[in-house]
């Protein structure tokens, strides 16, 4: 796309594509020979473009670093167009940030993405562009919004915001056993969601179905095969405030006994749990955290707070059955919990009515532990960005947050310096 007329310095500017032609309904090369290229021809005529599709997992993180690596000069940013979902956003960001070394950090100090969702979900493009009424049917247009911000990256200040992560470890036992020799797997930074509980054994399923329900459906298919499952384990939440949300004051209130140095501890089971950094949704319609965008968590030290919604269901006074006959009928208050999650969050303002207490526990802290029951299998899947991984047997999760870019990420888990990830919103 490079052409041989006269251009302008912002043209000059490195601008990388990369699609993913195998996630959600396999049609970002499409929308790239159909909407983008034209798009681009039209607005940046003189444009320097390499593009790249990816044939393998974490193929688009080897891709960036390649390129990085073969460049004539060094530059402070590389602007990347990413046609994906938020599975290849997360491979980008842990290749990155686990195998930089030395020369690719000197050659580029921040990567800047422009997000063309053509993932199955898209959590990340719908938290930072919901669609307006005269969008509805105009699903190309929408699809560029982040694109159209990069373009005015070129000849005008722009919306560019650092990428919040949180950086998830997994500890194996002290001392190895015979049912658990591995050693716990690498530490993972997610831009999305890291979840256990049901959110886990939903996405874990659905993998399963991915071939033959390349959609949304198949989540739901999943989520009604799991519904019934407790999970065994025990949480604790830190943060130099843990704060809990009051759907009566419609505020959060900080939790007596939380603080710096202490923490909060909840015995389960638990059948829904999961923490976010940056998304208020999902998908387009599941507004899972709310409060994410509605109350702004404002930075508290050093650190940026996540969220957490849990629901445990030996908390609802109504349960009397014991056993299967419990979980089945639980199995009934958590669907109405999900379906009001895709009426704009309603779930979080849901009340028991005996007791008058919130349905959802919702959090908002800086870090947790995941202690799953030996016994429970299910209880030790962990969800990061989509990713299912199996906490060792023995061992737990920490899952903490890492303020503003990967750069603090690398440092965590003793790899050095890294790319700093901004997103054109």
């Amino acid at each position: 796309m490079a052409s041989s007329s006269t251009t302008t310095s912002s043209d000059k500017k490195p601008l990388l594509i990369l699609i993913n032609p195998a996630c959600g309904s396999r049609k970002a090369t499409e929308f790239h020979d159909l909407h983008l290229l034209p798009y681009l021809k039209t607005h940046l005529p003189h444009a320097v473009v390499r593009t790249e599709t990816t044939t393998h997992e974490n193929h688009a993180g080897e891709l960036i670093r390649e390129y990085i690596q073969s460049s004539s000069s060094a530059t402070d940013s590389l602007d990347v167009i990413l046609l994906s979902g938020d599975g290849t956003l997360h491979e980008i960001i842990n290749i990155i940030s686990t195998h930089v070394d030395s020369p690719l950090v000197q050659r580029t100090t921040h990567l800047n993405i422009a997000l063309v969702p053509c993932g199955t979900a898209n959590a990340m493009y719908h938290t930072l562009f919901s669609k307006s009424s005269n969008e509805q049917g105009d699903a190309h247009k929408w699809m560029l919004h982040s694109v159209h911000s990069l373009l005015q990256s070129r000849t005008s200040s722009s919306n560019l915001s650092a990428l919040r992560f949180s950086l998830t470890t997994f500890t194996s036992p002290t001392t190895p056993t015979p049912s658990a020799p591995a050693p716990a797997p690498s530490p993972i930074s997610s831009a999305v969601v890291v979840s256990t509980s049901l959110h886990a054994a939903i996405l874990h399923r659905s993998e399963d179905l991915r071939a033959s329900t390349p959609g949304l459906e198949r989540f739901k298919i999943a989520a009604m095969e799991s519904i019934t499952r407790w999970y065994d384990a025990r949480v604790v939440l830190r943060g130099t405030k843990v704060q809990r949300y009051c759907s009566g004051t419609r505020a959060f209130l900080d939790v007596p006994g939380g603080g710096e140095g202490k923490v909060i501890e909840l015995e389960g089971p638990f059948a829904y749990f999961l923490s976010t950094t940056t998304c208020d949704r999902l998908e387009e319609e599941f507004v899972v955290a709310p409060l994410q965008s509605r109350i702004p968590a404002p930075p508290y030290g050093t650190k940026e707070f996540m969220d957490v919604v849990i629901v445990r269901p030996l908390r609802d006074p109504a349960l009397q059955a014991k056993g299967k006959e419990a979980k089945e009928q639980f199995a009934k208050r958590l669907g109405d919990v999900l379906m009001a999650a895709y009426k704009q969050g309603a779930h979080v303002d849901m009340k028991y009515e005996e007791a008058g207490e919130e349905v959802v526990e919702y959090y908002r802290c800086s870090g947790w532990e995941w202690i799953p029951a030996s016994t429970d299998e299910y209880a030790h899947l962990v969800c990061t960005d989509g990713a299912i991984t199996r906490i060792p047997a023995g061992g737990k999760v920490e899952c903490g947050t890492v303020l503003g870019s990967v750069n603090d990420t690398a440092k965590e888990v003793g790899t050095g310096p890294a790319v700093e990830f901004r997103v054109y919103h």
